[in-house]
């Protein structure tokens, strides 16, 4: 059995092209991931999402929709008057997107800013790991992204294991400069590290050869470099693997490609799955969510995967 605390933020989420009618919905990259692991591996382990939410009737809907979706609500945190971020997704005609964040008195932002490190560590050791994002990261005030960093610092010695996505989004942050020095704290704490090459290029202003040649310096025992429809890289030790893309006639929306891709990884690798073949799940299912709207896909369109299905 196995238990994974899913730390970060979950927003509301509006969809949709006007004029037409908006849609209302509720994701986030931890929760994303959170959410597709559940599926993936019902009743195999223990799934608890670490959050900030409010008193408000959304927040309640929230907490409503994670326990429906298999993911536990116990260690959340109600922010006093404070609510769930919103965001807008606009969607382009090749599936690209682009999001528009309203967030800056965000219930997560202010998680972690009255609890010690020791504290929050002890919350973490409840688990036989945590999965954060670059995102997870950048939503906390100064004090919460030390508080965390404190707090990861004392569970990784007791046995916490740290899967960690960049995930970088810009606009979350001051500079590039700031982005580097956090991502080079975090990224040696982690056990798995599951890269977009994009994010790694686009910090650094360097080639895709280049972004491999420096993830492989900060020693971390697996490394995940993702590059959309092309094939991705593992790295464990010296060794290196390169697990082509499923082939996808029509993108539709790529929401959640890379959340739905580390679901099906890990879950893989927690069942004893080689990295190659954990590989092949990740490619898989990204590959179904991306030609459908919306970054959960509905539990029917869930495709069986080759290695996770045959367990």
């Amino acid at each position: 059995m196995f238990s994974i605390a899913f730390f970060g933020e979950c927003m509301v989420e509006v969809s949709g092209t006007l004029p037409c009618p908006l849609q209302l919905g509720f994701a986030g990259d931890t929760f994303n991931t959170a959410a597709y692991l559940s599926r993936l591996l019902k009743n195999k382990g223990k799934i608890e999402y670490l959050t900030g939410l409010g008193s408000d009737l959304l927040s309640d809907k929230m907490r409503g929709f994670f326990e429906k979706s298999g993911v536990g609500t116990s260690y959340i945190r109600t922010i006093p008057n404070r609510r769930p971020g919103l965001y807008l997704i606009e969607i382009a005609d090749n599936g690209e997107r682009t999001f528009h964040y309203w967030r800056g008195e965000a219930a997560a932002k202010f998680l972690l800013d009255e609890l010690t490190p020791s504290a929050f560590a002890a919350d973490l050791m409840q688990f036989g790991a945590v999965y954060l994002s670059g995102i997870s990261i950048a939503i906390l005030t100064e004090k919460g992204k030390d508080t965390l960093y404190d707090a990861l610092c004392l569970a990784k010695p007791q046995g916490l294991k740290i899967y960690f996505d960049t995930n970088y989004r810009p606009l979350l942050w001051r500079s590039r400069e700031e982005t580097r020095a956090y991502f080079e704290k975090f990224l040696p704490l982690a056990d798995i590290a599951l890269v977009t090459d994009s994010d790694v290029t686009q910090l650094y202003d360097i080639q895709r050869a280049k972004a491999e040649e420096l993830l492989v310096t900060y020693n971390v025992p697996e490394i995940v470099i993702k590059s959309g429809d092309q094939p991705c890289i593992v790295f464990t030790g010296q060794n290196r693997i390169c697990i082509p893309a499923c082939r996808v006639e029509k993108v539709v929306d790529t929401t959640a490609a890379g959340d739905s891709f580390n679901a099906a990884y890990l879950a893989a690798r927690l069942i004893g799955c080689s990295p190659e073949q954990a590989a092949v799940c990740g490619h898989q299912l990204a590959a179904q969510v991306i030609q459908r709207h919306g970054a959960i896909i509905s539990e029917e369109a869930m495709p069986k995967l080759d290695f996770i299905s045959a367990t």
